[in-house]
C-alpha cells in the first residue's frame, strides 16, 4: 500500500511497522509456550505483535540498525545474565524515542477524537521526536528514562501475577497524571518512559538516558506514582486474563501445550516468573491461615481476602 509514510513524508510503499521490535516477539515466542495472548482478546493466539502501516523501506531500515544496537548491547546481555553497569552510546536515545514515536502514532487518532486537553503536547513531542529521528536533532522533549526490572520477593498489594507482567509483559500507553504526561512502553524487562513536561526529577534515580554516551547501572529506583500506579494497573489486567479471561477450552490446551513443552520451559525465564508468583501466592496464604473470608487480606490490597487472594 502506497502512502505517505510518517517519519520521512514521501509517498512510498509502507512496511508494516512493529511497534515492539522483533526480536522482543521472537524471544518472547522462544522462551515461552511459543505464541502470544493478549488481555484484550486472550482465547486467540497471536503469532506477531501489533504492526502498523507506518514507515517506507529507508525509515524502517534506519530504525532496525538501532534495534539491533539495543539487542545485543542492553536485550540479550541482561536476559543472559544480570544488570550490571552498560555504557552506551546516542543509538540508545535513538532506539527508545523511536519505540515512543511508535507509541505516539498508535495513540494519536485516539487523542485527536477525544480532542484530550494535553493533545497540543503531544503533537508537539512527535514533531521533535521526528526531527531527531531524521536529522538527529536534540528534541526540546528529551527527559527518557529506562527501567531494568527483575523478580520480586513479594508482590504489589492485589496483585497475583506482578512477578510474569514485570518480566515478560508488554504494553504501551499514552497517558496523563495530575499535570503531568507519559509515554510508556513496556517490553520483557524494559521499562522506557517519556515525560514530556516537567515533574519531579528525583522521583527517578539511576534511569535518565542522555541524547550522547552515557551509562546505566543499578541500583535504579522509580518513586514516580503515576507509573507505579500504571504498572500496578496493567498487572491487574494480566491477573484477570490470567484468572478469568480464558474459555474452559482454551484452559485446558494452555495445560496441554507446556505440559507438553515442560522439558524445555523447566527452569526458563518463563516459568521463574510463575514460580515467583506461585511462591508470593503461598506467602500471602500462609500468613491468611487465621484470617476469615470477609476479613481483609494479608496482602494489603484493602479488598476481602475473598475477593482477592482468597479466590
Amino acid at each position: 500500500m502506497k502512502d505517505l509514510c510518517k517519519l520521512c513524508g514521501k509517498i512510498a510503499e509502507l512496511r508494516k511497522s512493529h511497534i515492539f521490535p522483533d526480536f522482543v516477539i521472537r524471544w518472547m515466542k522462544e522462551t515461552g509456550p511459543g505464541y502470544l495472548r493478549f488481555s484484550e482478546n486472550p482465547n486467540v493466539r497471536q503469532q506477531d505483535g501489533q504492526i502498523i502501516p507506518l514507515l517506507c523501506d529507508s525509515c524502517e531500515q534506519h530504525f532496525s540498525k538501532r534495534e539491533e544496537y539495543f539487542a545485543s548491547t542492553f536485550f540479550r546481555p541482561t536476559l543472559n545474565g544480570f544488570f550490571s553497569r552498560i555504557n552506551y552510546d546516542e543509538r540508545l536515545a535513538y532506539f527508545l524515542v523511536s519505540i515512543c514515536w511508535r507509541v505516539l502514532h498508535v495513540h494519536l487518532p485516539k487523542a485527536k477524537a477525544d480532542t484530550c486537553g494535553y493533545l497540543n503536547l503531544v503533537e508537539e513531542a512527535e514533531f521533535e521526536w521526528r526531527k531527531f529521528l531524521i536529522n538527529f536533532e536534540t528534541p526540546k522533549i528529551s527527559h527518557l528514562h529506562l527501567f531494568i526490572l527483575d523478580t520480586m520477593n513479594q508482590n504489589p498489594p492485589g496483585t497475583t501475577y506482578a512477578n510474569f507482567f514485570a518480566t515478560r509483559g508488554i504494553a504501551a500507553s499514552l497517558f496523563k497524571r495530575g499535570t503531568r504526561v507519559y509515554v510508556v512502553a513496556k517490553f520483557a524487562r524494559f521499562l522506557c518512559a517519556a515525560i514530556l513536561n516537567p515533574y519531579d526529577e528525583n522521583t527517578w534515580k539511576g534511569t535518565r538516558i542522555n541524547f550522547g554516551s552515557g551509562f546505566l547501572e543499578p541500583p535504579q529506583i522509580i518513586e514516580d506514582v503515576a507509573v507505579g500506579g500504571w504498572l500496578v494497573d496493567r498487572t491487574r489486567e494480566v491477573d484477570k486474563m490470567i484468572e478469568s479471561g480464558f474459555s474452559q477450552k482454551q484452559t485446558k490446551s494452555i495445560a496441554k501445550n507446556i505440559e507438553s513443552k515442560w522439558e524445555e520451559l523447566e527452569g526458563s525465564d518463563f516459568m521463574k516468573s510463575i514460580v515467583a508468583d506461585l511462591s508470593d501466592h503461598e506467602r500471602v496464604k500462609e500468613n491468611a491461615k487465621r484470617v476469615g473470608r470477609n476479613d481483609k487480606c494479608p496482602c494489603g490490597s484493602g479488598l476481602k481476602f475473598k475477593k482477592c487472594h482468597g479466590r
